[in-house]
Parts: C-alpha cells; structure tokens; sequence
C-alpha cells in the first residue's frame, strides 16, 4: 500500500486539484535526494566542532568531570538553563498573541506589523555582522597584526 494512498481520497474531497498534486508528489525525485545529500552535509559539518569537543573532553578524562562538577560552573550551569527557560516563556508569552492578532483579526496596519514584529530577530545579527568588520580594521589587534615585533 502506498503511503499517500488514503490521502487522496481526503485530498480529493478537499480540492479539486490535490489529488494530481499528490500524484506528483509520489516516488523519489532527484532534486528532492539533491536536497537531502546537501542537508546532510550541512548537518554533518555542524557536529564537527561538538564531536571535537567531546574527543577532548575524553581526553582530559576524570580531571574534566571533577571541573564539570565545581560549585561556580554548577552557578553557570543554572544561570544558562535559566536564561534559556525564561527566554522562551517570555517570547512565547509575547509572540503567540501577537501572532493571532496579526493572523487573525481585522488589526490595523496588519501588514506593517507583519514585517516590524520579526525585526528584532534580524537586526542584532545584521548589525553586528556591520560592525565586527569596522572594529577590526580600525585597530591593531596582536591577533590580526601580521608582524608583531614592529
């Protein structure tokens, strides 16, 4: 039996055109497995750096779990689960009202707040990418400098 098999009846009854949209959808296409080689590239090199940390970490061996476990790391530890925990009820506390409202109400300046509410989200990333490059290249940095003894 095929998967999409029952969906069609229902597709059919919902619209007059999701039954040919299904059937376009069945089997393997080769830019759907282009897509998901390239998804798994990226996830592969995104473990890179947490599989390096962890072989050095196991390295370090009981000396590193004696370091995990100090009482000010245990602080740090609670401060991120915190933050982390208090973050996502707050922008959930936020977004989903605000979310409706946009979606589904006849609110003013629908649009407009449409595009303002995902703002915050873009431009702490797009100005620090602005400035990081402006910084750097207005000071001699001992990392950056390429002949350090002059």
């Amino acid at each position: 039996m095929h998967p999409f098999s029952s969906l069609s009846s229902i597709a059919s009854s919902a619209r007059p055109g999701a039954e040919r949209w299904l059937a376009r959808r069945r089997g393997w296409s080769w830019s759907w497995a282009l897509m998901v080689v390239i998804t798994l590239g990226v996830a592969l090199l995104m473990l890179v750096t947490p599989a390096y940390l962890v072989l050095r970490t196991a390295e370090a061996g009981q000396r590193a779990l004696d370091l995990l476990w100090e009482g000010r790391n245990l602080q740090v530890w609670g401060n991120t689960l915190l933050l982390c925990v208090s973050v996502t009820a707050a922008t959930t506390i936020l977004a989903v009202p605000l979310a409706y409202l946009i979606d589904r109400t006849d609110l003013p300046g629908r649009r407009l707040w449409g595009i303002l509410t995902p703002l915050p989200l873009v431009l702490p990333s797009m100005c620090g990418s602005i400035r990081i490059p402006g910084f750097c290249s207005g000071m001699q940095m001992p990392v950056m400098d390429p002949n350090p003894n002059d």
